[in-house]
């Protein structure tokens, strides 16, 4: 999950942290700004449509400083990611634990937000980052931010096979070449690891 780190996988430490960041692969305004809607469980797939906004726009056009939902950066923004098991099981824990919460405090989720304060509203992304920081104290890693976490999936994606063109889709840049120059560093040994699949005597030793 990180690079460098030593992890015990069945331990509280990365659960809480898997747990509260299986967002891997959205940017933190996209994971503020997931709503319930966006997730279907049937068809395993989640939605990215919004991302959140510190300006809201009001009816005569006028911008106020208020948390609430924007677009995309870039059309190419807008898209579906499909979820692994683990992700799904993750989302549905996590749904039932803030009905729980929210009924304890007597607060209501008014935009659906998959993750919201005790109160029910947005969350602030400083306050989101200080829950990254807690629980990688937890599991004693340092030095990761939030995007840290994105970075960390596409490089160990694209380490495992899945084709650039994919993983710019995953992420939502708008040109593959920018994807490309982000993990210059990665392609190299995927590039020798695809061509040993050719080689016959790697067939021989399988």
């Amino acid at each position: 999950m990180f690079a460098g780190a030593s992890l015990d996988e069945n331990s509280g430490a990365f659960c809480e942290l898997k747990a509260n960041f299986f967002r891997l692969i959205l940017t933190k305004a996209e994971v503020l700004a997931l709503t319930w809607d966006d997730i279907d469980f049937e068809e395993k797939m989640l939605s990215v449509n919004k991302s959140l906004s510190k300006w809201i726009i009001l009816p005569d056009g006028s911008r106020k400083l208020q948390k609430g939902f924007g677009t995309p950066k870039s059309k190419s923004g807008f898209r579906k990611i499909p979820l692994i098991p683990e992700a799904i099981a993750l989302l549905k824990n996590a749904q039932e634990k803030q009905k729980q919460k929210l009924m304890v405090s007597g607060s209501e989720n008014i935009s659906n937000l998959v993750f919201c304060s005790v109160s029910g509203k947005f969350i602030d992304r400083g306050d989101a980052y200080g829950v990254l920081k807690r629980a990688c104290k937890k599991a004693e890693i340092s030095g990761v931010h939030p995007h840290t976490l994105r970075h960390t999936f596409a490089t160990r994606g694209l380490e495992r096979g899945i084709p650039l063109k994919i993983m710019q889709e995953i992420l939502g840049h708008s040109t593959i070449s920018m994807t490309a120059d982000i993990y210059t560093h990665v392609l190299p040994d995927t590039k020798i690891n695809s061509m040993m699949k050719l080689s016959v005597a790697n067939d021989k030793n399988s």
